[in-house]
This record gives C-alpha cells, sequence and structure tokens, in this order.
C-alpha cells in the first residue's frame, strides 16, 4: 500500500498538469469570447494518486491581474462564470466554461495548485462554503487570501489528506482571446461613423465588404451634400443680382426718354408763342 512515507522513500511525487481544450477535447491557443472551453487538471502517477483543484486562478497575462474560479478546498466561486469541477477520475477533472476576458487584454492563462492526495481526495460541501464568499464573487484577485470564517474542521482534514509538499502551483498554456463576430462588426460601424467613411476598406469576405461599400458610399453623399447646397444658393443670389442690375437699367433708360420728350414738347411750344 503506498502511503506518505513510501513516497518519501521512493522519491516518487506528483506530477501535476493543466490543459485548455475546446469542445472536442482537442488543445487550443486561440478562443472566441462564448466559446466552449474545458480546462482539465490532472495528476500522475494515476494509479497512485487523486487531485484536488485548489486555488485556480485566470490570469491576464498583460497586467498580472488575477480572478479567483475555485477556492482552497477546490470549490467554485462563481458559478456563473466558472462552475463545479466534475472527476472523470479520482486522478483527472474537468469544468467545461464559457470563454471569457479582461477588456483591456487578450491573453489569459490558468493556474491551479498541485495538490494530490493518495487514493482519493475527501469531498467537500461546495454549497455550504459558498455562502461565505458570496461577498468575494466578481472581484478581481491579486493574491491568495485566507477567510478566517471560511477555516473549519473540514479544511483540516483536507489538509491532512494531502500529499506534503505536492502544493506547488501548475500554469496552463497561454490562450489568444478574441472579440466575438457581433462585436468586430458593431466597433467596425463606429469607425466608419467616426471617419465618415474614408478609413481603409480591409479584406473582409463577401456581405461583410459589400456593406461596407454600401456605407462608404452613402456617406460621402452627406459630406459632398452641403458643398451642392452652397453651390446652388451662390448661383440663386448670383441670377437674381443679374436681374436686378437690368431691371435698374431698364428702368433708368425709360426715365431718361421721358425727360428728353418733356423737354422737347417745352421747347416747341414756346416757339409757337414766340
Amino acid at each position: 500500500m503506498t502511503t506518505a512515507d513510501t513516497i518519501v522513500q521512493t522519491g516518487n511525487g506528483p506530477t501535476c498538469s493543466l490543459i485548455v481544450t475546446n469542445n472536442e477535447n482537442e488543445v487550443i491557443d486561440t478562443a472566441t469570447v462564448g466559446q466552449i472551453l474545458r480546462l482539465a487538471l490532472s495528476v500522475q502517477p494515476n494509479d497512485t494518486y487523486a487531485i484536488l483543484p485548489r486555488n485556480c486562478f485566470a490570469i491576464n497575462l498583460e497586467t498580472g491581474e488575477r480572478y479567483s474560479l475555485t477556492d482552497q478546498t477546490g470549490c467554485a466561486i462563481d458559478t456563473q462564470l466558472f462552475p463545479e469541477w466534475l472527476y472523470k477520475h479520482p486522478w483527472l477533472t474537468t469544468a467545461t466554461f464559457r470563454t471569457f476576458k479582461w477588456p483591456d487584454s487578450s491573453m489569459i492563462r490558468f493556474q491551479c495548485d498541485c495538490s494530490a492526495c493518495i487514493g482519493s481526495c475527501p469531498k467537500v460541501n461546495c454549497d455550504r462554503r459558498r455562502e461565505a464568499i458570496k461577498r468575494r464573487r466578481l472581484r478581481l484577485r491579486y493574491a491568495r487570501e485566507t477567510d478566517e470564517e471560511e477555516s473549519g474542521d473540514g479544511d483540516t482534514e483536507l489538509e491532512r489528506s494531502l500529499i506534503s509538499g505536492s502544493h506547488g502551483m501548475i500554469f496552463s498554456h497561454a490562450v489568444h482571446v478574441d472579440e466575438d463576430e457581433e462585436e468586430r462588426r458593431a466597433q467596425r460601424e463606429v469607425d466608419n461613423w467616426k471617419y465618415q467613411g474614408f478609413t481603409m476598406v480591409e479584406p473582409f469576405e463577401g456581405n461583410i465588404l459589400d456593406e461596407r461599400i454600401c456605407v462608404r458610399a452613402i456617406w460621402i453623399g452627406i459630406s459632398v451634400l452641403p458643398l451642392l447646397l452652397t453651390v446652388a444658393l451662390l448661383g440663386a443670389l448670383s441670377l437674381f443680382w443679374k436681374r436686378r442690375s437690368s431691371l435698374a437699367v431698364k428702368t433708368a433708360n425709360i426715365r431718361e426718354r421721358k425727360i428728353y420728350t418733356s423737354n422737347g414738347a417745352n421747347n416747341s411750344s414756346s416757339y409757337l408763342k414766340f
């Protein structure tokens, strides 16, 4: 029978691994927000050890910020974001979740403690423990914390079942998380509106390219419309002034003719009287 003493004597300690796969169990390094992923934590040799997913985090690789996924007993902190782990075997546990990301970063990786037990690990009542950590939901974690109200006899029993010296950290590979297509499309429309359609067309497929061309044509028409209105207004004013000048000249000519006729009549009348 394998015991902690025989492990110390033989030196065959536990070796853990943490991998990220898609829904088809394929190891991936790129994902999209909302995509279903699976995190798998295992320990070797699997005929000796069982694994406990303690103190798991999601890590923002660009800022170093950490978000707590499970506590020191392996219970999920926020089941809406990250569910409880499910055991396939005592040495293998998995969690299936939808991909998430930080708003200011696209690179993420995962971290858990390599906490191994001999044979099997004690079961923990996560529902009862979760009541004690509700206040800690949806908060970014910068360091591992221990809350006094969460400690108890169950934690003591759990600590005793773990292999001494098996509490090292294990990291997954990095995953690049992209925005989903709807968010990218909305951002492109905002960019088109901001630059009034004069941005360079990116090589998108099919109907997306057609939509961008239509948006560009609309904005070009809107941009040219004020210029056309200005030209039309100037033309109307020019025509108005021309007509007004022509009318003034005609009026002046008519007045001159009347004055000339009146003077001629006066001269003739004076001559006859004389």
